[in-house]
């Protein structure tokens, strides 16, 4: 990651690429289907047919007999041909399966055709209504209607942002602080501190500096990042170490931006200029641009590296 850092957040990120909610699209009516007559028609005759043979084998052939044909053998026993009652409801039931067909089939016939003259209606009803919606989408993603509505949001996320305290606690100052506060000043008037905390903890953060519109509730957390602590050596700033306290920041609608000492100390007025653009991106959601020479920020061993060559005290 290069410096000059900026770390806006998130949830501004995502409000000002969101798009109106829409109503949702009117459902389609179900085209309907043609159906057979159902299994239960092939069933019941089978089922019927099923019992007769039951009944049959369980009374022993004894019930309805009609003779057709009767006569007797050579050896005078008398025969007779008939059928018995079960034979009949035999032969009827394929005629009673086809009636019952048949009359199925023609009530689903006369239910689909009542069902399609119904769904053409629907379906006429529904076209209307489709185009409507699209002209209210239409009317919804308009340009100034988006923008309008991304602004709302921007608006309402900033108004929810957490403002500072006064700072109740000494903190040591950095090698160019306070000529960078001269320029800040300056360049941003009363809107740049160097005198608030941020947090509800025993010890909260405190920026280098902040920017403050307390009006529009825009606030700016403005760093410093020193490789390594002058005093002592101690590596400070590299890549991950702060990436919990910028996260702190975010969270409460803070945007943070970090310079590497060398460009404060190189290029103050630069500095603020990339500010000020960062300030017009977070105000008019305008393109933000870097302005100001990259700087690479460093790793811990690179900052333990810095500190034996004395590299502050080189610019």
């Amino acid at each position: 990651m290069d410096y000059p850092i900026i770390k806006i957040p998130d949830r501004l990120i995502q409000v000002r690429s969101s798009i109106i909610p829409v109503p949702p699209e009117p459902p389609k009516p179900i085209e309907p289907k043609k159906k057979s007559p159902t299994r239960l028609i092939i069933i019941i005759p089978i089922i019927i047919i099923f019992f007769i043979v039951i009944a049959n084998l369980t009374s022993n052939n004894q019930g309805l007999f009609i003779p057709l044909t009767n006569g007797s053998t050579s050896d005078g026993r008398e025969y007779s041909f008939g059928l018995r009652g079960w034979h009949i409801l035999l032969a009827l039931s394929p005629f009673v399966f086809f009636l019952l067909f048949r009359k199925r089939g023609f009530k689903l016939e006369e239910k689909y055709r009542a069902d399609c003259l119904k769904y053409e209606k629907k379906l006429i009803g529904y076209k209307k209504e489709v185009a409507k919606h699209l002209k209210i989408i239409n009317e919804i993603n308009k340009a100034e209607n988006l923008k309008a509505h991304r602004e709302k949001l921007s608006q309402d996320f900033f108004y929810a942002s957490t403002e500072p305290d006064l700072l109740r606690r000494e903190v040591n100052k950095g090698k160019y602080e306070d000529l960078f506060f001269k320029y800040l000043s300056k360049y941003f008037g009363t809107k740049i501190y160097n005198n608030l905390q941020l947090g509800y903890f025993e010890n909260p953060y405190v920026p280098d500096f902040s920017y403050c519109d307390h009006d529009r509730k825009i606030y700016i957390d403005i760093e410093i990042d020193e490789p390594y602590v002058l005093t002592t050596g101690e590596p400070i700033h590299y890549i991950g170490k702060d990436d919990n306290r910028d996260a702190y920041f975010s969270e409460n609608g803070w945007t943070v931006i970090r310079f590497a000492e060398k460009q404060i100390a190189n290029y103050p007025l630069k500095c603020c200029k990339q500010i000020e653009s960062l300030i017009q991106h977070l105000y008019n959601n305008v393109s933000l641009e870097i302005t100001i020479e990259k700087k690479p920020q460093w790793t811990k061993s690179q900052a333990e590296e810095f500190y034996f060559s004395k590299i502050r005290n080189k610019y």
